[in-house]
C-alpha cells in the first residue's frame, strides 16, 4: 500500500503543491500551487516573449498528483526561464506574520535541519530528507508563505546506501525572513531565561535533530529523549537550561563513522517524561513517539515492546517508501532528459533537410514555428547530422 502512495510514472521535473488543492487546468500556463485566489489574480500579465516561450511547452505531459506527506509533486512545463519568472513573482510570497514564539521555533529548527542562503531579494531555505513526515512538517511551517519546489537528488557515496537518494525541498521566502540568515550557534540569554521561549527553542531543535523513544533496561521500558549536533556549545547551553529548571541530563560525545565528534544531549526516565510533557512537537513521527513514551515509562517490556516496535516499523516503512519514490523520480528525470535530447536531434535534422532542399532560414523558421536565430543555431550543430 505504501508503494502505491509514492508511485511516480515517467514525467518531467516536478514542482509541488499542497495535497487536496487543485493545480491550474489551463493548458498554456504553469501548473502551480493553488491558492484562494484565481489564476488571473495570482499571475499578472507577462511579456509576449514569456507567453510565447510557454506556448511552445503546451504539449508537456501532465500527471495525477502523487502525495508525499502533505506535499504533492506535480508535473510542470519545461521552460526554465518562465518557471524562474513565475517562482519570483512578488505576489507568490507572503511576509512573516508569526509571533516571537514562532520565530524562535523557526530559528532553532533551521539551525538543525535547514540550509539558508540569500537569493536576490529572497531568503532561500533548503532541506534534504528521506522522511515524508519531515516534508509534511516544513510544508506546514512555510507553506502559507511561499510556493515550494520539490525534486529528487542523489547524495554523495559516503551516505548510507538506503539514503543515497532523497528529496530536496526549497522555499524562496520574503525579505521579512532575513532573521534566518543568522542562525543561532548558542542559546542566548533572553531565550534561556524565558521558560516559554526556552522550551520552544528546544522543541524546534529536537524536531530537526532529536530522538524520542523507549529504552529497555532490566526488563522494563524507560523514556529516553536526546538531541545531537556537531555544535558542542548549543548542546551545552540546552544542558545548562535544563539543569537550571531541575532536570537531570548530560552531554556526551558520540563520534560519527568518520571519527568527527557528534555531541548528544540525553535525558532519561522520569526526567524525560517531565520534559516531553513540556515540548509541543510538530514533527508527526516525534509526536507519535512522545505519546507512547509517556504512557509506557517504567512498564514491563513484554507488554510495551510489541507496540513500540510496531511504531518504529511503521516509521521505517514510510521512510523506505519515500526513498523508493525519490529513486523512481530520479530515474524518470534522466529518462525525460534523454527524450528531450532525442527530440532536439530530430528537429535539428529536419532543419538541415529543409536547408539542403533549398529553403532559406527565414522560410524554415516559419514552417517549423521557431525564430530564425534558432534555425541558425540548429544549422551550426553539424555533429548531430553526422551521427
Amino acid at each position: 500500500m505504501a508503494e502505491d502512495i509514492f508511485s511516480i510514472p515517467d514525467v518531467p521535473k516536478k514542482r509541488i503543491g499542497i495535497s487536496g488543492k487543485a493545480s491550474s487546468p489551463a493548458p498554456g500556463s504553469e501548473p502551480a500551487i493553488s491558492s484562494a485566489k484565481s489564476d488571473t489574480e495570482s499571475h499578472p500579465t507577462v511579456g509576449t516573449s514569456k507567453l510565447t516561450a510557454l506556448t511552445r511547452c503546451e504539449s508537456t505531459p501532465r500527471r495525477e498528483d502523487v502525495t508525499v506527506g502533505r506535499v504533492t509533486p506535480i508535473a510542470y512545463v519545461a521552460n526554465a526561464k518562465f518557471q524562474s519568472y513565475e517562482r519570483n513573482l512578488k505576489s507568490e510570497r507572503a511576509p512573516f506574520s508569526g509571533t516571537d514564539t514562532e520565530k524562535t521555533y523557526l530559528l532553532y529548527f533551521a539551525t538543525g535541519d535547514l540550509r539558508v542562503s540569500k537569493r536576490g531579494r529572497c531568503v532561500r531555505v533548503e532541506m534534504t530528507t528521506t522522511h515524508s513526515a519531515q516534508l509534511t512538517l516544513l510544508s506546514n511551517l512555510l507553506g502559507t508563505y511561499a510556493r515550494p519546489i520539490l525534486y529528487p537528488i542523489k547524495n554523495p557515496s559516503y551516505f548510507p546506501k538506503w539514503s543515497r537518494l532523497a528529496w530536496r525541498i526549497v522555499y524562496d521566502l520574503d525579505e521579512s525572513f532575513h532573521f534566518l540568515m543568522q542562525l543561532p550557534k548558542s542559546v542566548d540569554e533572553p531565550t534561556s531565561g524565558d521558560d516559554r521561549l526556552f522550551y520552544t527553542a528546544l522543541t524546534g531543535f529536537a524536531d530537526a535533530e532529536g530522538y524520542v523513544g523507549l529504552k529497555k533496561s532490566q526488563g522494563h521500558a524507560y523514556a529516553y529523549f536526546s538531541v545531537s549536533n556537531k555544535n558542542r556549545r548549543i548542546c551545552n547551553d540546552f544542558l545548562a537550561g535544563l539543569r537550571k529548571r531541575g532536570f537531570s541530563s548530560l552531554v556526551c560525545n558520540r563520534p560519527r563513522a568518520d571519527g568527527s565528534p557528534q555531541w548528544e544531549l540525553e535525558v532519561h526516565g522520569t526526567n524525560a517524561v517531565a520534559l516531553l510533557e513540556r515540548l509541543d512537537f510538530r514533527h508527526p513521527e516525534k509526536d507519535a513517539a512522545k505519546k507512547i513514551t509517556i504512557e509506557n515509562n517504567r512498564h514491563p517490556w513484554v507488554k510495551v515492546g510489541p507496540a513500540y516496535r510496531a511504531l518504529r516499523e511503521r516509521i521505517r516503512k514510510e521512510r523506505n517508501s519515500c526513498v523508493l519514490a525519490a529513486r523512481r523520480a530520479y530515474g524518470n528525470k534522466n529518462a525525460v532528459r534523454q527524450a528531450k535530447f532525442e527530440r532536439y536531434k530530430e528537429v535539428t535534422r529536419t532543419v538541415w533537410i529543409q536547408r539542403l532542399a533549398g529553403l532559406r532560414p527565414i522560410e524554415i523558421a516559419m514552417s517549423l514555428g521557431m525564430s530564425w536565430r534558432t534555425v541558425y543555431r540548429r544549422l551550426s550543430r553539424t555533429e548531430i547530422i553526422h551521427e
